[in-house]
C-alpha cells in the first residue's frame, strides 16, 4: 500500500509541475510529441513472476482513449493474458490513466491500469502501475518501452503429498512486467 501512495504522490507532483510550465499548455503540440484527441496502443508484455504465487506470463493488450489534457491520457483496454506454467489464460478489462512528463519526441511517462480479469483460474482484480519512455517516430506514431509491476488474482490448487485430495486457494499473483507498445 505504501508503494501505491508513493506512486500517486509522484504522479500528482508531475502533473503539478507540468501545470506550472507554460510551454506544456501551448496551443501547438510538438510535431513528434503527444497529440490531442484519440490515442491507441497495442502492447506486448512479458511478466516475470515474483513471490510464492508469482507466475510468468505473456500479454497482448490494446488500449484506446483520448488525450483529455495535455498531460493526461484516459482510456480503456482489454487483451489476453497467458500463463504458460499453469496453462491458463485470462481476459482483462481495465481503465488506463497515463501522464507524459514532456511534450517532445522523447518523453518519460507513468501509466496506471486498474480493472478486472475473467479466465480459467485468473479471476479478480487487476492492478498494473508502470513507468517508461515514449519515442515519437512521426506525428501519429510512437514506440513505448516500460517496466512495471502487475498483480492479478488467481486460483491455485493445493494438493496433499501423495494423495488426490486437496483444496483451492485464491491468491494474488505478482510479476515484474516488461512492455513494448506501438502507439498510433
Amino acid at each position: 500500500m505504501r508503494k501505491l501512495h508513493i506512486l500517486l504522490i509522484a504522479i500528482a507532483f508531475a502533473l503539478t509541475t507540468h501545470a506550472q510550465n507554460g510551454e506544456w499548455f501551448a496551443s501547438q503540440f510538438d510535431s513528434d510529441g503527444v497529440q490531442r484527441g484519440y490515442r491507441g496502443f497495442v502492447d506486448l508484455t512479458y511478466g516475470v513472476g515474483t513471490g510464492d504465487f508469482g507466475q510468468n506470463h505473456f500479454d497482448v493488450t490494446t488500449v484506446h482513449g483520448i488525450q483529455a489534457l495535455p498531460c493526461l491520457f484516459v482510456g480503456a483496454g482489454t487483451g489476453l493474458f497467458y500463463y504458460p506454467d499453469a496453462e491458463v489464460a485470462g481476459l482483462p478489462i481495465f481503465a488506463d490513466f497515463r501522464t507524459d512528463m514532456r511534450n517532445s519526441h522523447i518523453s518519460p511517462f507513468f501509466d496506471l491500469r486498474v480493472g478486472y480479469s475473467i479466465g480459467d483460474a485468473v479471476n479478480g482484480l487487476y492492478f498494473n502501475p508502470s513507468a517508461g519512455c515514449r519515442f515519437g517516430i512521426t506525428r501519429n506514431l510512437a514506440l513505448n518501452a516500460s517496466i512495471g509491476y502487475s498483480t492479478q488474482r488467481g486460483e491455485f490448487d493445493i494438493w496433499y503429498d501423495g494423495t488426490m485430495t486437496g483444496y483451492s486457494v485464491h491468491k494474488n499473483m505478482g510479476a515484474v512486467d516488461f512492455r513494448i507498445s506501438l502507439e498510433f
